[in-house]
């Protein structure tokens, strides 16, 4: 693929670039000891947000006690660990078939088909829908990290009681994540920020990996779709007609 010619592909170049998913896919991207640069810096990224959940996970699997008596707390943290672990297996897996999912990025290119640029509006039609919807999914999942990074602060005064073995109770201020357990109340209050700016940027590490996944589903099929709807195109030119109605088959015309 050519950024210069990134007009020419139903797909944003620009936003998956971005976002980082271009880089880690692009067989070009400079390397580092043989390793795609990317890929080093995602896998950090992955041992970062892997260590933070595993860590807390842990501790309440481990401290049975907190699990039994800090039952809000315990299943926000588990409900934390389980899409964690989900979404650092599905950007393995992006790692892992980068060279075969770059290959399949192929039929988002105008030229993919014999057809050339005959029906350029077709594939221009497609683009900006491509576009609108991944720009649309980008930014309605980055609006909810941010409403909680917001709201976190807002409310970082309130205080969540949390039940120890030994039957005390230790207040900590509400934070993003409420990495809890990991210090005592008192260390973790003074260091507010601190574990605020942890928890928000493990927050959007989460979020920027959750999406990637996303845009390179819709990307693969809306170019599946432009490709489908090319080759449609071309057989009503030689005279063969759709068939509509409630038991024909898929009209990619009418798709979305």
């Amino acid at each position: 693929m050519n950024l210069r010619e990134e007009n020419n592909y139903v797909f944003d170049i620009r936003l998956t670039k971005l976002m980082g998913l271009y880089q880690i896919l692009d067989p070009q991207t400079k390397r580092f000891l043989g390793r795609n640069v990317y890929h080093i810096a995602i896998a950090f990224i992955v041992m970062y947000v892997f260590t933070n959940t595993i860590v807390v996970s842990y501790s309440f699997l481990h401290y049975s006690y907190y699990l039994i008596d800090n039952m809000s707390t315990s299943m926000e943290n588990l409900w934390l660990a389980e899409n964690t672990f989900f979404i650092l297996y599905k950007i393995w897996i992006i790692i892992h078939h980068s060279s075969k999912i770059w290959n399949c990025l192929s039929i988002t290119r105008y030229g993919f088909t014999s057809f050339g640029f005959g029906r350029r509006h077709i594939l221009d039609h497609w683009r900006e829908r491509s576009i609108m919807f991944t720009a649309l999914f980008t930014i309605m999942y980055y609006i909810c990290p941010f409403i909680m990074i917001f709201i976190s602060h807002l409310f970082n005064k309130s205080i969540t009681p949390i039940h120890n073995r030994d039957g005390s109770v230790s207040y900590y201020r509400q934070n993003i994540l409420n990495y809890y357990i990991l210090v005592s109340d008192e260390t973790y209050n003074a260091n507010y920020h601190v574990f605020y700016f942890l928890e928000a940027s493990a927050l959007l590490c989460i979020a920027t990996l959750f999406i990637m996944f996303d845009v390179l589903l819709i990307t693969l099929y809306f170019g599946i779709c432009v490709q489908m709807n090319i080759i449609g195109s071309a057989f009503e030119s030689v005279g063969h007609k759709s068939i509509s109605g409630p038991h024909s088959p898929i009209d990619f015309y009418d798709v979305i």
